[in-house]
């Protein structure tokens, strides 16, 4: 059942068994498979059934310290949430980045990759996308000295929005309701358990749901904002002050290394360019093994390949057509007539579609080595509330105090010339070469990228309230009923995408949640 607080208010509470605040990637994933297994499930969405903008007015926040461009570009508050612009990129997290960092940045997540893997198939299955290896071996094993060859899953783009997924089961799930322009004002406690929430509409129509479980899934910064007021609403009693609540934000930091002299241009498309397979694509990026990681005390990091574009041609009007699917909106007339006066590059790629089945790159265009890599969670980097700027419901905005590190460049460079090294002495000098990129050119290029929307840290999991705001099932230290279902939760980002990584917990969360309603009901 979907409904708008917008247009209609309930007259009475709401009992359900869970209340899960955001109907974005996670949300969602969480709320369709506790309805399958039969509970009754109210999610709150802040946004509306789309968001046409791309930024929007709830996500202001207050910054601090350098301009952290995840906070207004990197969230979306509609039906699927971030999901709705979503790269789309599926890679499972290696056990390196679940186990004790090599950097010495935290002691280890409290679980280990088979147990997100038992999640896997669910998450495939859902996505659409194959169940084959996300490894690559074969001629791709020798290319790249220290780095593993891996090949992240695509979604089509349709289905890389979790409102399109789950769309049916919204409108037709009598277990299952929706309410959109709905934004969670007040979290209820009852002698120190999560009770229910009340939420509110731009109209002024307000909400009020029972639950005994209270799920957070409303993305990094929002979740912690959440727990912030929260605390702030009960004194600050909720969190000891050694807390690390809020502290320790970080995110990806990205940046162009090198551009690619290619030998071969056909060879480098068909090796770096996106593979088209059933249920989607699939391409090649290299990551920084574990041995490396662990001998050299160095962080997650990947590389990719990527096409400039720097202009208007056929390839982004197509490229921005497909992604209309997405965000369930109609494709301009602009991007259309981009892709009709662009026909001969179009005509070259359906032939490449048809036959190589790869994704051709757009005419005149270059190659460029990308390097991304785990910020570390510096305490210094926080997320509090502001003091001086409120939210439409008189709320405090999230502060966002975040600075990239003369040891974060250290760190970046210092795995930049670990891949020229590297790629000096593999198979795959033999078809490009690389033109190193100044010092200087990288460090702006890191500095000026603003993270790449990967926010984490904030909530992060931990053994006691001392060491982190959840335990291991994302049950917020002291506040039973209460849990998280968000990046936050991530002691450090990995080095690999982290959506799949969200939505495994929120299949293994549903597990969970469903267990504890069985036995409390028996």
């Amino acid at each position: 059942m979907l409904r708008s607080l917008e247009e209609t208010a309930p007259e009475t509470a709401i009992e359900v068994d869970a209340i899960i605040v955001g109907a974005g990637l996670a949300g969602l994933f969480l709320a369709a498979r506790l309805a399958d297994r039969g509970l009754r499930v109210l999610v709150s969405e802040s946004g509306g059934r789309t968001q046409i903008e791309e930024t929007h007015p709830l996500n202001d926040v207050e910054m601090t310290g350098a301009a952290y461009e995840g906070a207004a570009h990197g969230r979306f508050r509609c039906l699927g949430g971030t999901s709705s612009r979503w790269g789309g990129a599926l890679l499972p997290y290696l056990d390196t980045d679940l186990l004790k960092h090599p950097c010495g940045w935290h002691s280890g997540w409290g679980t280990d990759e088979e147990v997100l893997s038992h999640a896997l198939s669910d998450v495939e299955a859902a996505f659409g996308v194959t169940s084959d290896s996300y490894e690559g071996g074969g001629e791709l094993s020798d290319l790249l000295p220290t780095f593993k060859p891996r090949l992240p899953k695509w979604p089509v783009f349709r289905k890389r929005n979790t409102a399109n997924i789950f769309g049916d089961q919204i409108r037709n799930d009598g277990q299952l309701q929706v309410w959109t322009d709905a934004t969670v004002t007040k979290i209820l406690l009852n002698s120190g358990c999560v009770s229910g929430v009340v939420a509110e509409g731009p109209s002024g129509n307000s909400l009020t749901a029972k639950a005994l479980s209270v799920i957070l899934a409303c993305g990094a910064i929002e979740a912690t904002r959440m727990l912030l007021l929260l605390n702030r609403a009960h004194e600050g009693r909720l969190f000891p002050k050694e807390s690390p609540l809020g502290v320790g934000f970080h995110d990806h930091l990205s940046a162009p290394i090198a551009d690619l002299q290619v030998f071969d241009r056909r060879e480098i498309s068909r090796l770096f360019g996106f593979r088209f397979v059933p249920g989607g694509m699939r391409n090649l990026r290299f990551e920084l093994s574990a041995e490396t990681r662990f001998d050299k005390e160095l962080p997650g990091s990947f590389l990719h390949v990527a096409f400039s574009r720097e202009e208007e041609n056929g390839f982004e009007g197509l490229r921005r057509v497909l992604q209309t699917a997405q965000s369930r909106k109609m494709p301009s007339i602009f991007d259309i007539g981009l892709i009709l006066a662009d026909m001969p590059w179009f005509a070259r790629a359906v032939w490449w579609r048809a036959v190589e089945k790869r994704l051709y790159p757009p005419p005149g265009s270059t190659f460029e080595l990308h390097l991304v890599t785990e910020q570390e969670p510096n305490e210094r980097n926080t997320i509090s509330l502001s003091e001086t700027q409120c939210d439409p419901f008189g709320l405090p905005q999230a502060r966002i105090d975040w600075h990239i590190s003369d040891s974060d460049i250290e760190m970046f460079l210092k795995i930049a010339d670990h891949t020229a090294e590297c790629w000096s002495h593999g198979r795959i000098s033999h078809i490009a070469d690389l033109n190193v990129r100044s010092k200087d050119n990288v460090i702006g290029a890191v500095r000026d990228g603003g993270g790449i929307f990967h926010p984490a840290g904030t909530t992060r999991i931990g053994d006691t309230a001392k060491d982190g705001a959840v335990d291991n099932q994302l049950r917020v230290h002291g506040v039973p009923g209460l849990r998280v279902l968000a990046t936050s939760v991530f002691p450090s980002i990995g080095g690999s995408s982290p959506s799949l990584a969200l939505t495994q917990m929120a299949v293994r969360m549903a597990d969970e949640i469903a267990r504890d309603c069985s036995r409390a009901m028996n």
